[in-house]
């Protein structure tokens, strides 16, 4: 099976790692799998950039999936994942799985008092998020991606905390939707700070995936599992190949 992610930079590597994670424990030794994360480090922040740009940025990496065969392709990015109900990818063969439809399958089951959305400010302009629920407060969080980009997590953490939440009402009837996957990698974090619950998409997108019949691409005759990672980024001087390291030792493939 292979399995192509897009994200503006290192964020979407946290829905690379629930993928990895699940996929390990739900199909231990069944498992043939090829990953591609491409990173456009070149063209990030995304939150800034207008729709047009987002879309033909999807159909670039659309393409090059599509060139690599893979199966599925997915995106990584909440940002642009809402604009894929604008996008025709019919020419195409893989399958298309994106975090704006995870999280219309997440809203069909879950039922919290209020909802705190952490997103970009190209996301919460869409206004796309209210399709999913109307008790879904929006916050844009313009500063944190260069952070996490810039590996000052520690920092990022504390703006989220006291910038970004200092002012509002926080209990356990309220959830907090990660709705960038570079905050996702923040998760472990806040969890340490917070009593409110938190929501990663990428939980949700996993859970989507689930559901597209996967079990014809597990390989019975295997004796263990077979992973390879491809990284590929769009500037030079992206520190992705050292966080896909990480990212490997950190769970073991």
């Amino acid at each position: 099976m292979k399995l192509a992610f897009y994200d503006s930079g290192l964020g979407g590597l946290s829905v690379l790692k629930v993928f990895l994670e699940n996929l390990m424990k739900d199909y231990p030794a069944h498992l043939n799998l090829e990953c591609f994360y491409i990173a456009d480090t070149l063209r990030a922040p995304y939150g800034a950039r207008s729709e047009e740009d987002l879309k033909s940025y999807v159909y670039d990496f659309a393409h090059f999936a599509d060139n690599k065969e893979a199966d599925f392709f997915i995106s990584a990015c909440n940002t642009s994942s809402n604009l894929f109900e604008d996008l025709d990818l019919s020419i195409y063969n893989f399958k298309s799985l994106n975090l704006f439809a995870a999280m219309q399958n997440f809203f069909n089951s879950d039922q919290a008092k209020k909802y705190i959305y952490l997103a970009t400010e190209a996301n919460i302009k869409s206004k796309k998020f209210l399709n999913w629920r109307e008790n879904i407060i929006p916050i844009a969080c313009p500063k944190i991606v260069p952070l996490i980009e810039e590996e000052k997590n520690e920092e990022a953490v504390n703006m989220i905390l006291h910038e970004y939440l200092n002012r509002l009402e926080l209990d356990r009837e309220t959830k907090i939707i990660l709705g960038c996957t570079h905050y996702a990698l923040l998760e472990n974090d806040l969890k340490k700070k917070l009593d409110t619950p938190l929501v990663n998409p990428a939980k949700a997108l996993y859970d989507l995936f689930k559901l597209e019949n996967i079990e014809s691409f597990i390989e019975s005759s295997l004796k263990k599992s077979n992973f390879k990672i491809n990284a590929y980024s769009t500037s030079l001087n992206s520190p992705l190949t050292v966080a896909i390291k990480e990212l490997t030792l950190s769970i073991e493939i």
